[in-house]
């Protein structure tokens, strides 16, 4: 009886452990290069929101040397639960390894903000979000913000 029960405790302990959640970001971004003609290139980003706000700021942030030749860098305002918004830039990388910084700023309060940020290469396939990546597997829960 003592080995069932032993059995019986371990295997619950090691499934909970193995399927541990975490929980959504309130706004998660995500930044892609589509390689144009001319050494341009489209950047942008996407972000997704978790929960109804009234203000969130979005922003590409690019090289100072790097000239914008068409589109905003930047876009304010509020978004809803499962809503998207897009900002697309066309640039000129001029052939050389750039650094691009997305992010997006959620005004929770007067005083609280969550700050997402991700970040690209350019001319490079890789992109490294700073947002954590979703478990394979588990259940991913709502942010919470405390009251």
């Amino acid at each position: 009886m003592k080995k069932i029960c032993f059995v019986f405790c371990l295997s619950v302990f090691l499934s909970a452990t193995t399927w541990a959640s975490k929980p959504l970001p309130p706004v998660e971004i995500v930044i892609t290069e589509e390689t144009l003609p001319d050494e341009t290139s489209r950047l942008t980003l996407l972000a997704t929101s978790h929960r109804d706000t009234d203000r969130v700021q979005l922003s590409l942030e690019l090289p100072s040397d790097m000239p914008v030749l068409d589109g905003q860098s930047e876009w304010e305002g509020p978004m809803k639960t499962g809503e998207k918004k897009q900002i697309d830039l066309v640039v000129n990388r001029h052939g050389l390894t750039r650094k691009i910084m997305g992010k997006a700023i959620l005004y929770m309060t007067e005083r609280d903000r969550f700050i997402q940020k991700s970040i690209l290469i350019l001319g490079n396939e890789n992109t490294f979000p700073a947002s954590r990546l979703r478990p394979k597997g588990g259940t991913t829960h709502p942010f919470r913000s405390k009251p």
